[in-house]
C-alpha cells in the first residue's frame, strides 16, 4: 500500500511501501508531472508538480502602495507592486536583517547568492508622480531606483552574505 507524503506542502507525492513493488519511472513521473503517465504537452503537467511549479509559477495577488512606506518581505514576495500615486513617492526596501528574517518566515531559501524577482508598475498618469526605491540599512541598490509614470522596473534582489542584499534594477 502506498502513502502520501509533503500533504499542504508544494510538492506532495505518493511513494510505494517497502512491500509494493517499486517502479522508478512512475515515481519520478508522479514527482515531475503530477501524473503516472508523460503528458502529451504541457497542459498535462498538473500545477502541483515539481515542473508545474517551473512552467505556471505561482502569483500571488499583487501589492499596491500609492504613499511613501517601508517595504516588507511580504510585499516582495507577491512579486509584482502596482501603484498609482499622486505626487512622488519614496518605497524603502527593508533592512539586511528584516529581509533575512522575512525570507527565512516565508519558508524561502535564504543561503547566500540566491535571488528573487521583484516589478513595480507606476499607473500613475501625474506629472512627476515618480516612485524612487530607496535602500534601507545593509541593502543596497545597484542602477536606476527611479520608476517614471506609465511604466515599470523589473530588479531582482540578491543575498550576498547574512543580513546583507543587494537590489538590481535589470529591466
Amino acid at each position: 500500500m502506498s502513502s502520501q507524503v509533503g500533504t499542504g506542502t508544494s510538492y506532495p507525492i505518493t511513494i510505494p511501501d517497502y512491500s509494493d513493488t517499486a517502479d522508478i519511472q512512475v515515481a519520478l513521473q508522479l514527482l515531475a508531472y503530477g501524473t503516472t503517465s508523460t503528458p502529451a504537452n504541457n497542459a498535462g503537467i498538473l500545477t502541483s508538480s515539481v515542473f508545474g511549479k517551473i512552467i505556471y509559477g505561482v502569483q500571488p495577488n499583487p501589492t499596491s502602495i500609492n504613499s511613501t512606506a517601508t517595504l516588507t518581505i511580504a510585499q516582495l514576495l507577491t512579486y509584482i507592486i502596482t501603484s498609482a500615486p499622486s505626487s512622488a513617492i519614496n518605497l524603502t526596501l527593508p533592512t539586511g536583517t528584516l529581509s533575512d528574517t522575512g525570507i527565512n518566515g516565508a519558508g524561502q531559501v535564504s543561503a547566500n547568492n540566491t535571488s528573487f524577482d521583484w516589478s513595480i508598475i507606476n499607473t500613475s498618469s501625474t506629472t512627476g508622480a515618480t516612485v524612487t526605491i530607496l535602500a534601507g540599512t545593509a541593502h543596497t541598490i545597484v542602477g536606476s531606483a527611479t520608476v517614471a509614470i506609465g511604466t515599470s522596473a523589473r530588479f531582482r534582489t540578491r543575498k550576498t552574505a547574512t543580513n546583507t542584499f543587494v537590489t538590481y534594477r535589470i529591466a
